[in-house]
């Protein structure tokens, strides 16, 4: 009974991704789908990374990752067929994959799905043939080098040989229009160094992270939804919210002008 895993870019209006299910079921007895999301911006790519990043990594050994973004097949997108040690993959040559895996080795293979047709119709036989233990052999073309993404790293600026500013940038906006910024918690120390530090938004500063969401008390005097937080979040990414926001009362996105691409600036005293 194979555990297969879903993202797409499909949303949930379209047929793509019941026809996508109803092939699988019918075709491959005993699978288990498990949706990680089918809400994937089209064409974002650094979202896309970061929500598979912090995901797929998670799911018991021989699970199969069926990621279908940006999943029309040319001749500069091909169709993908990849195995780790860990997991079976069925993705596309757009920079994702080496993203997701990072250091982990992997051996990628083309699948032969005609010019200019997305992928559907070709996870079938690709998933049968993950079942078996003569995997490499039944693909004819090994891959040896993906395509990569360099993904902009927050501006830096020094004061002597230390870090005097960091200037991070938006990069996902959550559910709850948390502003998720690409800059991690490790990085944040090192060019840190004990020192104080001031986190400037347009409209707010922050002197110091907070350890959670509760600790902005939400719809209390000071603490309406308004009253922004700053941490770092489960997945060890720079975050600012507000606590209790919803689609009424708005979140850190449209309150503080937090969307994609937006930056912040920190000074180090």
């Amino acid at each position: 009974m194979p555990l297969i895993t879903l993202t797409t870019d499909f949303g949930e209006k379209d047929p793509d991704l019941a026809f996508l299910k109803a092939r699988i079921f019918q075709e491959v007895p005993g699978a288990q789908i498990i949706d990680i999301t089918h809400q994937l911006t089209p064409f974002d790519t650094e979202e896309a990374v970061y929500i598979l990043k912090n995901s797929l990594n998670f799911f018991p050994k021989k699970t199969i990752h069926i990621i279908a973004f940006n999943s029309e097949i040319t001749p500069d997108n091909q169709a993908l067929a990849i195995q780790t040690d860990n997991y079976f993959f069925l993705a596309h040559d757009n920079g994702i994959i080496p993203e997701i895996l990072g250091k982990t080795p992997f051996k990628a293979f083309k699948l032969s799905v005609p010019i200019y047709e997305r992928m559907l119709s070709y996870h079938i036989e690709a998933i049968k043939k993950f079942s078996t233990d003569a995997f490499p052999t039944l693909f004819s073309e090994e891959v040896k080098e993906l395509k990569k993404i360099n993904f902009p790293n927050p501006v830096i600026k020094y004061e002597g040989n230390k870090v005097k500013q960091i200037f991070p940038r938006v990069i996902y906006v959550d559910h709850y229009g948390n502003a998720v910024f690409n800059l991690k918690f490790d990085e944040f120390e090192q060019y840190r160094q004990n020192r104080s530090f001031k986190i400037y938004t347009d409209f707010d500063i922050f002197e110091k992270l907070n350890q959670a969401y509760h600790d902005i008390t939400a719809n209390e005097p000071g603490g309406i939804a308004g009253k922004a937080g700053i941490h770092f979040n489960n997945f060890g990414h720079l975050e600012i919210f507000v606590n209790g926001s919803n689609q009424y009362s708005g979140g850190a996105n449209n309150l503080l002008g937090l969307t994609k691409n937006s930056q912040i600036k920190i000074i180090f005293d």
